[in-house]
């Protein structure tokens, strides 16, 4: 457990020591051992290098293949994974992306997809953001072929929007794929929030897309008043009638009728 911890302070030392020994610290021929070198892992520092020796000795795809034991050693397996793709080390058609997606990893694919969100708010390339909309892609792709809707997973796809900054044909696909599920899970608020960002770049786009929350999603409260700016701004931009259709199937959140009395006090 300690070696796993340390791992990326052996590599600092002596990075040939800690590749000959890297089937002690995690023997595979001893599961207790091998799951509680997992757990150290978690806690240790991701780094390239600890990351190239992880998957030069066999030890990542073992794991994946492992039921988890510990308490965080499988998401914080998972988001070295996703970090190695930010890091264009690995890929979605490679080794570790496709066991996740040809077995059906869905809460793994959860994990991946709550760590691409989770580092928004950094400096990102904008080709480390094209592959996060990439995975996105791919996520969507192998849902439509899946037994079953992967709704929770669907949901927290559409956090995802924040890397979107136009909707073009590709992007109203994702942004439609994701809409009739953003309620589970409570993940409906951001994508709003999302939504009423894009409708400036992408009216028409953005009113189909909202058509299609509130297809599955009877709101009962407009957080932030985000509903209200966002169908403000549909009938600011040349689509008054379906932000008076939209208030109106959401005359029961406060605000809204005033809001579809002002909208309507201009129309024929």
């Amino acid at each position: 457990t300690l070696a796993a911890n340390y791992m990326a302070n052996l590599d600092y030392i002596d990075r040939e020591w800690l590749r000959a020994s890297l089937e002690s610290i995690f023997p595979r021929e001893f599961l207790a051992n091998f799951h509680c070198a997992l757990e150290g892992l978690a806690y240790a520092p991701a780094t390239r290098p600890v990351y190239a020796l992880l998957v030069e000795g066999g030890v990542l795809d073992f794991a994946l293949r492992q039921k988890s034991k510990g308490r965080h050693a499988r998401e914080k397996l998972i988001e070295r994974i996703a970090l190695a793709f930010l890091w264009e080390d690995e890929e979605l058609d490679g080794p570790r992306y496709s066991y996740l997606f040809e077995s059906g990893r869905i809460e793994d694919l959860e994990q991946a997809t709550g760590f691409f969100w989770s580092v928004s708010n950094q400096e990102l390339s904008p080709g480390q953001v094209q592959r996060i909309l990439s995975f996105w892609a791919k996520c969507v792709e192998w849902s439509r072929v899946a037994a079953e809707p992967p709704v929770t997973l669907l949901s927290k796809l559409g956090r995802l929007s924040c890397y979107i900054k136009s909707v073009e044909d590709r992007e109203q696909e994702w942004l439609l794929a994701v809409a009739p599920y953003v309620h589970v899970g409570y993940n409906a608020d951001d994508f709003i929030e999302e939504l009423d960002r894009l409708v400036d770049v992408s009216p028409a786009r953005i009113s189909v897309v909202l058509g299609r929350v509130l297809d599955t999603f009877v709101p009962t409260f407009d957080f932030q008043d985000r509903l209200k700016s966002l169908l403000t701004k549909l009938a600011a931009q040349g689509r008054p009638q379906e932000a008076i259709d939209f208030a109106n199937r959401l005359r029961n959140l406060r605000g809204m009728p005033e809001l579809f009395a002002l909208l309507t006090a201009g129309s024929p």
